[in-house]
C-alpha cells in the first residue's frame, strides 16, 4: 500500500482559496453593510472629471437614498459617458442589486432596478415623445449658446422648426430640464 501524497503548501492554499471563492456570499454581508451613501472619498477621485458630473452623481445618490431603483443605472450611465470611475456608493449599490439576481433573491431585473417603462405605456408613443423632448432640449441648448433667452419667442421659433406647438415645446423643455437638473443661467 502506498501512502497518499502529502499536499504542498501551494496545493493547500489553492484548495482553501477555491473553498472561499465557491461561496462569495460569505463576504457579501460585509459588503452589504458597507452600502453607505458617503461620498467623502468619491469627491477626491472625481475632482479631475467633468465639473457637472459631481452634482449629477450627487443628485442620483439622493434619489437612490430615497428609494429610486433606477438611480444606480443612471449614475453608471453618467460615469460611462465621461469615462470616469464609478463612485463607491454606485459600485456598492450595483453589486447589491446584481447579487440579488445572482443569488436568486429577486425574480427579475425589474425587481432590482425598476421597470424600464411603466405598465400600459405604448412604446411607439413613448419613443416619439422622448425623441421630440430631446430635439426640443437640444434646440434650446443651441439657442442658449447663441445667447437667446428662454422666452415665448424662443419656444415659438423652435416649435416652427420642429413642426409642433409652442406650448408643447415649452412643456417638453421644462420636462427635459427637470430630468437634466442643469441649465446654465436658468430662471
Amino acid at each position: 500500500m502506498s501512502k497518499p501524497k502529502k499536499k504542498t503548501v501551494a496545493k493547500r492554499t489553492f484548495a482553501r482559496q477555491r473553498t472561499e471563492l465557491a461561496d462569495p456570499r460569505a463576504h457579501r454581508d460585509v459588503l452589504s453593510d458597507q452600502l453607505v451613501f458617503d461620498s467623502a472619498n468619491d469627491k477626491d477621485r472625481m475632482a479631475e472629471y467633468w465639473p457637472d458630473a459631481e452634482p449629477a452623481l450627487e443628485l442620483e445618490r439622493a434619489k437612490a437614498e430615497a428609494g429610486d431603483k433606477r438611480a444606480v443605472l443612471r449614475a453608471i450611465y453618467i460615469c460611462s459617458i465621461y469615462n470616469m470611475p464609478m463612485p463607491d456608493w454606485t459600485r456598492r449599490a450595483f453589486r447589491t442589486a446584481y447579487d440579488a439576481i445572482l443569488y436568486v433573491e429577486a425574480k427579475s431585473w425589474d425587481e432590482v432596478f425598476g421597470r424600464a417603462f411603466p405598465k400600459g405605456v405604448h412604446w411607439n408613443e413613448l419613443k416619439k415623445h422622448v425623441e421630440l423632448k430631446d430635439a426640443v432640449y437640444r434646440e434650446m441648448c443651441y439657442a442658449n449658446i447663441e445667447g437667446e433667452p428662454t422666452t415665448a419667442e424662443t419656444f415659438a421659433k423652435i416649435a416652427k422648426k420642429l413642426k409642433t406647438s409652442a406650448g408643447k415645446v415649452k412643456e417638453l423643455f421644462y420636462e427635459a430640464k427637470s430630468e437634466h437638473d442643469y441649465w446654465p443661467g436658468s430662471d
